[in-house]
């Protein structure tokens, strides 16, 4: 299966090591030729289209969810920079504009942690697509 640009993306997505198996099995009380039988399937070079066709779709809809699930752990990531050091700044800052108490950065990280949860539900979606 020739996938190009599409092969090259996801191979930087998934390391080399992960293992993924793709199966296929056709099974059919019909036979794939004309000549031996009245009833047939297909031909076998549409049959062999169909199948490689059912592949691409299959992969296009790995590379989404791979793709929601970095951009998930990358969301998650800085979020955990984000609780790390904001407290710091808003000391420091509270410090440099000579005030007493820093600003409250709770409702900063709330909208930050509202943001993960839509980036969430959305991989969930994306998870029942791939399911089917």
């Amino acid at each position: 299966m020739e996938g190009g640009e599409q092969e090259h993306q996801l191979e930087h997505k998934v390391s080399s090591d992960t293992p993924l198996v793709i199966a296929v099995h056709v099974c059919s009380t019909k036979i794939p030729y004309k000549t031996v039988g009245k009833e047939y399937i297909a031909d076998r070079p549409e049959i062999e289209r169909e199948i490689t066709n059912a592949i691409r779709e299959a992969a296009r809809s790995l590379r989404i969810y791979i793709s929601r699930r970095v951009r998930m752990a990358y969301e998650m990531h800085r979020l955990s920079i984000f609780k790390k050091y904001l407290p710091k700044i808003a000391e420091f800052s509270a410090k440099l504009a000579d005030r007493e108490k820093p600003p409250d950065i709770r409702p900063l990280l709330r909208a930050l942690t509202v943001r993960l949860d839509e980036v969430e539900k959305r991989v969930s979606k994306v998870y029942k697509i791939v399911e089917k």
